[in-house]
C-alpha cells in the first residue's frame, strides 16, 4: 500500500457567490449595464470596466473553470476554482 500524502495546509474555498457583493453586482449588472448604455453624457462604460465586472463575477466560480487535484502517492483530492488576479475589483485580502 502506497504511503499517504503528507499533510498539508488545508484549503477553504473562498466561496465568493455567498457575499453581498457579489449576489448585488450578480443581481443588478444587467440593468445597470443598460441603464448606463442610453445615457447619452458616458455612452455607456468603457470597455475595459465591463470585462472587470464580468470576470468578478467567473472569478472562483467552478462553473467558470476548476482544477481536479489528487496526490500521487495516496487517495487525497480536493477540486480549486480558479482565481482570478484582476487589482480592480479585489475585495477582501490581498492574494500574494
Amino acid at each position: 500500500m502506497p504511503p499517504r500524502c503528507a499533510a498539508a495546509p488545508t484549503y477553504e474555498r473562498r466561496q465568493p457567490e455567498g457575499t453581498v457583493l457579489y449576489r448585488t453586482v450578480r443581481a443588478h449588472l444587467g440593468t445597470f449595464l443598460a441603464r448606463t448604455a442610453g445615457d447619452a453624457e458616458t455612452a455607456g462604460l468603457p470597455g475595459f470596466v465591463k470585462r472587470e465586472v464580468e470576470a468578478y463575477l467567473r472569478c472562483g466560480i467552478r462553473s467558470h473553470g476548476c482544477l481536479h487535484m489528487r496526490c500521487e502517492r495516496g487517495e487525497d483530492e480536493m477540486v480549486v476554482a480558479f482565481s482570478c488576479k484582476a487589482p480592480a475589483l479585489r475585495v477582501g485580502p490581498p492574494h500574494e
